[in-house]
Order: structure tokens, then sequence, then C-alpha cells
């Protein structure tokens, strides 16, 4: 149990990178 709460909190972070990484490519391309 105690090694799933440790990914957990990894695969998240992960996850909102990626969301953030395309969230800026779609500003990058609002702004051209």
């Amino acid at each position: 149990m105690r090694n799933l709460e440790r990914l957990k909190p990894d695969i998240q972070e992960d996850e909102i990178e990626k969301v953030l990484a395309l969230i800026e490519k779609e500003i990058d391309w609002n702004l051209l």
C-alpha cells in the first residue's frame, strides 16, 4: 500500500507536466 501511495504523486506530477506542456504549445500558437 505504501508503495502505491508513493507512486501516485509521481504519476500526478508527470500528468500535470504533460498538460502544462500542451497548454504552453497552445499559448505559443495563439500568440503567433
